[in-house]
């Protein structure tokens, strides 16, 4: 006698329970499917990371503002400007201690901002500043209570200069996490190895 099974029945498991079949292309084979709960734990998890990430990038970044950087983040009344290889060629360093450069309409803009001084911030001389165009960049210093911001915004449109920033200043936050940084004396010198204390290039306090 054939054994008929009706259309509605499910096929039972080993242990008496009806399989069910996973979706297709989830790589779970019968019996290994995954509880909803699961899947919306995850869900949650990938989301409140996304969130925490984009938290960190808009603390660690700004705005993208200049005016929302805080104080401290740069020197107040110093912008760096670096000029076009054009306008390198034309400089004039004659009176860059009185805020001119020889460069007509740059020199109007300095005169309108009541720049006090230019100064080179790599030496001239330097064939490795020359061959990566370091020796372009230029410190213009405000007089007090300069608007470094409307500064900004002027130099950056001047056809001239190749970019405008802010002398922004960097700090370490700590010391590395290198286990054998204590033996690096040349770095800090605690007289660990028995040498002169202190005797090193400070890089913990640089």
């Amino acid at each position: 006698m054939l054994n008929h099974r009706l259309p509605d029945e499910h096929p039972k498991s080993p242990i008496g329970q009806p399989r069910t079949s996973s979706p297709a292309g989830s790589g779970l084979d019968n019996g290994q499917r995954q509880p909803v709960w699961r899947i919306e734990a995850r869900l949650a998890f990938m989301a409140v990371m996304l969130f925490l990430s984009q938290v960190l990038t808009t603390a660690s970044f700004g705005s993208g503002h200049a005016g929302s950087l805080p104080s401290t983040s740069f020197v107040p009344g110093e912008l760096l400007i670096s000029l076009t290889p054009d306008a390198m060629n034309q400089l004039s360093t004659k009176r860059l201690h009185e805020g001119f450069m020889g460069l007509p309409s740059l020199d109007e803009q300095h005169s309108r901002l009541g720049v006090e001084t230019i100064a080179a911030v790599f030496a001239t001389k330097d064939p490795l500043a020359r061959s990566e165009g370091l020796t372009r960049i230029f410190k213009v210093i405000l007089p007090p209570g300069g608007d470094v911001f409307s500064a900004l915004s002027a130099y950056s449109q001047e056809v001239d200069i190749e970019f405008a920033e802010l002398n922004l200043i960097y700090t370490a936050l700590s010391t590395p996490s290198d286990p054998r940084f204590r033996n690096q004396w040349a770095l800090h010198n605690s007289g660990q190895e028995g040498g002169k204390q202190d005797a090193d290039i400070d890089a913990r306090e640089a």
